[in-house]
């Protein structure tokens, strides 16, 4: 129903359309943006974002698991794999590639989400290449209660990237708007056109943004996003 080049472009387009069932968000956009800062903003913004990328690095799958993705699929996926994961997304609200599950199990950072027996259980057969469906037969179980367990897994990982301090994740979703929108250079009176408010609201926001990244001015906001997210 709507393709763009930017994040910035589909928003548009979304905005008369409303939440889209899933937005396909390749990592790295022609126009180089940050790949968390566009996670962030389609997050923000109420869409189910599955994530295609050719990186591979465990520790990015988990981060941007973290970040609000719905999923996380390498380009050496061939078509029906994706087309599984776009239903997965769409209908059971998350889509568990083999090395999304794999990074899970691998996740070594301190804040990450604490897996049980049975999470692991599931997350280990998928890793090996099983299909939810293929995976809840091997461990014996209702192909619902696999399902139930990789969303548990997944709003666990979005409570902790929500939590993480002095991050665009401790930010509401007005917040982290404004915050990307000062990164960009936007005074705060264009932000306010921008977003259809009062430049006094948004003064606001900028104020409780810079005291939830700890940080004293709107170039520092800048430099924090900045840092956050990705570059190429």
């Amino acid at each position: 129903v709507a393709a763009a080049r930017t994040v910035h472009d589909l928003l548009r387009q979304a905005s008369a359309l409303g939440p889209l069932d899933v937005v396909l968000l390749d990592q790295f956009l022609d126009d180089r943006s940050a790949p968390l800062d566009n996670l962030a903003r389609l997050v923000g913004a109420g869409h189910r974002v599955l994530v295609i990328s050719g990186a591979t690095a465990p520790d990015r799958l988990a981060a941007t698991l973290a970040a609000g993705a719905r999923g996380y699929l390498t380009k050496d996926h061939d078509l029906a794999d994706l087309v599984a994961a776009i239903q997965e997304v769409a209908t059971a609200g998350t889509s568990y590639s083999p090395e999304l599950a794999v990074a899970c199990l691998r996740d070594s950072r301190p804040d990450r989400p604490a897996l049980t027996p049975a999470d692991r259980a599931v997350l280990a057969a998928l890793g090996s290449g099983l299909r939810p469906d293929a995976a809840a037969r091997s461990l014996h179980l209702s192909p619902d209660a696999v399902r139930a367990t990789l969303s548990q897994i997944t709003a666990a990982y979005h409570r902790v990237g929500a939590r993480r301090p002095g991050t665009l994740g401790a930010l509401s979703t007005r917040e982290r708007e404004v915050a990307l929108l000062i990164r960009d250079g936007m005074t705060n009176a264009q932000i306010a056109r921008r977003l259809g408010v009062t430049t006094k609201t948004i003064e606001k926001h900028a104020s409780s943004t810079m005291a939830k990244l700890g940080v004293s001015s709107r170039a520092a906001v800048a430099v924090r996003v900045g840092r956050d997210a990705w570059g190429r």
